[in-house]
């Protein structure tokens, strides 16, 4: 299992957006590139706890 780093500062920055999704993981990725397919225009935020999207899958598969 593959350590990652742990954020000690917290950033506050307000930012304008159309969607604002929590969760970096596979299905968030996969809502985003639907998304933007159909709206190519739209302005989306993507807010994680971990350092790398990839949900599970960067901790548990050292390859990812």
């Amino acid at each position: 299992m593959r350590k990652t780093k742990t954020m000690t500062q917290t950033t506050t920055e307000l930012k304008k957006c159309d969607y604002l999704v929590i969760g970096a993981g596979v299905a968030s990725i996969a809502f985003i590139d639907s998304l933007l397919t159909d709206l190519p225009s739209a302005k989306i935020v993507l807010v994680d706890k971990k350092p790398a999207p990839g949900g599970h899958w960067v901790d548990n598969y050292g390859y990812i």
